[in-house]
C-alpha cells in the first residue's frame, strides 16, 4: 500500500527519500523539486498527443491513449526506480504532486529564520563579505549565485544560463529549509529582479522588512573593484550593458 502525504509534511519533517518526478522532460526542465530524479511516463511529444486528445475528445480517450503509450515501458519503469530507490521498500506518494510542491513553497518562501540584509552601492563587495560570514560559521543565502546574474547591468557577464524563474524559487526554498529557525540568515540587499528571475513576494516583502546594514565604501574604492572584476570582458559587451542604462526611460 502506497502512503500519502500533504506536500508541507513533506518538507517540514524533512524527508530524505528520493523524489521521482514522473512529469515530461520539459516540464521537469522548467522546474522541480531540488534533487528530483525525473523518470517521465510520457515524452515531450507523447504528452503533446494526449493533452490534445484530452482537449479534443474528453478524459476517457485521453487516459486509454495514455495506458497505450505507457504499456510498453513498464518495466523501463520498473528497472529505473529500482536503481533510484536502491531498493528502499518505503514509498510516499505527495498529494497534489508538484503543484501542490509549488504551492507551499511559494507560501512559505522566508518564513522561520530571521534575516539580515547586506546592501551598499554597486562595487562594495557585498558578496565577498557574505563569503567570509560563511567561513566564520554565519548563515548565508548567495541569492545572486543562485540566479546566476550579479543583479547589476554587468550582473550576467561570465555567469552561466541563468535558471527559470520556477526553478531559482525552487532552490531559493531547498536553500531555505536548510537554515537553523533558531539562527539569522545573511542576505545581499537586492531589488524584486536579479536579471531575468524575481523573488517570491513573500521573501522579498520579508527581506525589505528585515535588519539592513549598509556599507559606505568609497567610490574610488568601488570603481577599483569593477574594472578588477570586468575589465577583461570583450568590449562590446561592456558598451552592450552600458547602453541598457544610458537610455531614456
Amino acid at each position: 500500500m502506497v502512503n500519502r502525504i500533504p506536500a508541507s509534511c513533506y518538507f517540514e519533517q524533512h524527508i530524505t527519500l528520493p523524489i521521482v518526478d514522473v512529469r515530461s522532460p520539459a516540464e521537469y526542465e522548467e522546474g522541480h523539486i531540488h534533487g528530483a530524479i525525473n523518470i517521465p511516463i510520457f515524452s515531450n511529444e507523447e504528452r503533446a498527443i494526449v493533452g490534445t486528445l484530452y482537449k479534443n475528445a474528453g478524459k476517457e480517450a485521453a487516459i486509454f491513449k495514455g495506458l497505450d503509450v505507457v504499456g510498453t515501458k513498464m518495466s523501463g519503469f520498473v528497472k529505473k526506480l529500482t536503481s533510484a530507490l536502491h531498493g528502499k521498500p518505503r514509498t510516499l506518494v505527495i498529494e497534489g504532486g508538484y503543484k501542490a510542491c509549488r504551492a507551499y513553497i511559494r507560501e512559505q518562501a522566508g518564513i522561520g529564520s530571521p534575516m539580515i540584509v547586506l546592501g551598499g552601492m554597486t562595487g562594495s563587495g557585498k558578496t565577498e563579505i557574505l563569503h567570509e560570514l560563511q567561513k566564520k560559521g554565519q548563515q548565508v543565502i548567495d541569492l545572486e549565485g543562485l540566479a546566476h546574474n550579479k543583479g547589476s547591468v554587468f550582473g550576467y557577464l561570465g555567469q552561466t544560463p541563468q535558471p527559470s524563474n520556477e526553478q531559482f524559487e525552487n532552490d531559493l526554498f531547498a536553500e531555505w529549509l536548510k537554515q537553523d529557525r533558531n539562527k539569522p540568515v545573511w542576505l545581499e540587499d537586492e531589488s524584486r529582479s536579479i536579471g531575468a528571475v524575481g523573488l517570491p513576494s513573500p521573501f522579498f516583502d520579508r527581506m525589505k522588512s528585515s535588519p539592513l546594514l549598509l556599507l559606505d565604501v568609497p567610490v574610488e574604492v568601488r570603481v577599483e573593484r569593477l574594472v578588477k572584476e570586468y575589465a577583461g570582458f570583450d568590449n562590446q559587451l561592456l558598451l552592450d550593458a552600458l547602453a541598457k542604462i544610458s537610455q531614456p526611460m
